[in-house]
């Protein structure tokens, strides 16, 4: 039996600082660090959701070569907000370092790595969907670690890292980020070496993680990593390129498209079947006439 893979798209355009619990660094009055879910910005459907859980992290610099998440010497910095250091005539440093002792007289303005850190406890209804953890604007590369294991990698602008193997509904994790600002010469690399890269000197305007950062909860099983959209005039043609994660070996799907205008249908298609071995590099694409 084939299974149709739709495309959709949710635009969010507010976020909400969801805070943290105490760090190692005393905070000045007034200043509390949160970090309770159920107080967060949230939007869910009944198959989808997903929680903002910016707000205070805990924070401290690092080596670019650093693997190991620290267990001391934590400080506090908001999230999104870009690192300090910016001083021209367009932009200010805006957001407060809540710096530990042992870093406080560091210089910051040339840090290229931090990092970041905070608990996170999953929703016990999320039990059997797939869990994510989304970066919205990062600059520019995050190793994402889960209870001290690395479980994955996001590279400038943004994007997601399956946490599903490693959290369970109802349980309370560590969510830890080795953030390092990479010029973009550095970012390309990381696709290939991320330690080499790591290694590229440049200059980064706004560094650090610099969106919204979710949690996110969607159906297990199959699903669009990425959607390109590829228009023509002259061939009265539009493409879709898409990335197909997550295809069982014996599937197959198809992608169901339906194109809106003002809340109206316009145009309708339905792709032919493929297969996983089918996508290149994990994608897969389908043109049609319009």
């Amino acid at each position: 039996m084939s299974r149709g893979i739709g495309i959709g798209l949710l635009v969010i355009a507010a976020s909400v600082a969801v805070g943290a619990e105490p760090s190692a660094v005393a905070l000045p009055p007034g200043v509390k660090a949160v970090w309770d879910l159920d107080k967060a910005y949230r939007e869910a459907t009944p198959t989808r959701e997903r929680i903002c859980i910016n707000g205070l992290w805990r924070w401290q610099p690092a080596e670019a070569g650093a693997d190991q998440t620290p267990a001391e010497n934590w400080g506090c910095f908001k999230v999104p907000g870009c690192w300090p250091g910016i001083g021209n005539y367009m932009q200010k440093d805006s957001q407060t370092v809540h710096a530990h002792p042992n870093w406080k007289q560091r210089r910051l303005g040339g840090l290229t790595a931090a990092w970041y850190e905070r608990e996170i406890t999953i929703p016990g209804s999320w039990a059997g969907r797939r869990i994510a953890v989304s970066i919205e604007y990062l600059n520019s590369y995050a190793a994402v670690y889960v209870d001290g294991v690395k479980t994955g990698e996001v590279r400038f602008p943004g994007g997601e890292v399956d946490l599903t193997s490693v959290c369970r509904p109802g349980g309370t994790h560590r969510l830890s980020l080795l953030v390092v600002a990479l010029p973009l010469k550095g970012v390309i690399l990381s696709y290939t070496d991320s330690a080499s890269a790591r290694e590229v000197k440049g200059s980064v305007a706004r560094r650090g993680l610099c969106g919204d950062v979710y949690l996110v909860s969607t159906p297990a099983g199959p699903h669009l990593a990425d959607v390109r959209v590829q228009t023509s005039v002259r061939k009265q043609e539009i493409t879709l390129d898409v990335a197909v994660a997550g295809p069982e070996t014996e599937g197959q799907y198809s992608l169901r498209t339906r194109v809106l205008k003002d809340g109206r249908s316009v145009k309708e298609f339905t792709s032919q079947i493929f297969r996983a071995d089918d996508a290149r590099q994990g994608r897969i694409k389908s043109t049609e006439k319009w």
